[in-house]
């Protein structure tokens, strides 16, 4: 067995104790003699041995887990969110719920990404003009930060107590804390991209353009179009 892997060691030691010393419990045995187990290990050994070097179950697929279906957010919490006084948290909502960036992409926003007079954003490699919804709160924000934090040199868009004397972006969790009650930055992308395929019609292809999304993630939500929960009901004559 030296040979064998230490996981396979361990399954084949605790099966062959089992056949020599009896077990009252499941799985339950009665005691085998040596000569059985001798004959039986003689008999296994040499598949063991074969298989512990090459991996048996290597070519089996893995199948990834089905991941929910993306459903719709309740508008009201977006909407307190856009409005609110705080200037950081109305802003994190305008980029998620209008132009659908991810966490990362906002976190690691940076000054010169953002360009108020051409009204747009950069991300990557591509550059995002902003609705108009979120060029205002961008302005706010950003006169928001110049007074809170004039003397910061911190080079990202967002910044807080923490970071605001250094130069690293905020974290995951800031933003979460900062949205409102009930919503994340995941789902308030969600949600923007459910939006768009529905008016689109389910175009993957402009899904994807827009959205910089592999076609894998803009195929699962135009797989949403027919789900009965997300159809435009008609109107009740």
């Amino acid at each position: 067995m030296n040979e064998a892997t230490e996981a396979m060691a361990r399954e084949v030691q605790a099966f062959f104790t089992v056949w020599h010393e009896g077990s009252t419990t499941p799985p339950r045995s009665r005691p085998r003699s040596e000569t059985t187990i001798r004959l039986y290990l003689g008999w296994v050994l040499p598949a063991l041995t074969c298989w512990a070097g090459e991996g048996p179950a290597r070519d089996f697929p893995v199948k990834r887990p089905d991941q929910p279906l993306p459903m719709p957010l309740d508008t009201t919490p977006i909407r307190d969110a856009l409005n609110s006084t705080d200037p950081a948290r109305a802003l994190l909502c305008a980029l998620l719920a209008f132009h659908a960036l991810t966490s990362h992409q906002v976190r690691r926003l940076t000054l010169t990404d953002v360009d108020t007079a051409a009204g747009t954003v950069t991300v990557g490699e591509r550059t995002i003009p902003l609705a108009d919804a979120v060029l205002d709160r961008l302005t706010a924000y950003l006169d928001h930060r110049h007074r809170r934090w004039p003397t910061t040199n911190n080079p990202h868009l967002f910044v807080n107590l923490r970071t605001a004397t250094g130069t690293t972006h905020v974290g995951p969790r800031w933003l979460n804390l900062h949205l409102a009650e009930h919503l994340t930055s995941r789902s308030l992308r969600s949600d923007r991209l459910l939006d768009e395929v529905h008016a689109a019609g389910g175009d993957a292809k402009r899904l994807a353009i827009l959205f910089g999304l592999s076609v894998t993630v803009a195929n699962r939500y135009t797989a949403t179009l027919h789900h009965p929960h997300l159809r435009e009901q008609p109107p009740e004559s």
